[in-house]
């Protein structure tokens, strides 16, 4: 699937081909999923420094 999507980067909108690819960035749920990944991300690392 991703070789498909990297293949048609020229051939449509982004936010068209992430739709394809399945992503829908018409609503909020990708960017609040993927800030609570970077949050976790954030977390492991202040508990490894700290």
């Amino acid at each position: 699937m991703f070789v498909e999507f990297e293949k048609s980067a020229d051939s449509d909108y982004p936010i068209t081909l992430l739709q394809k690819a399945g992503v829908d960035l018409s609503t909020p749920k990708p960017i609040v999923e993927a800030l609570k990944v970077f949050e976790e991300s954030l977390d492991m690392l202040e508990a490894v420094i700290i």
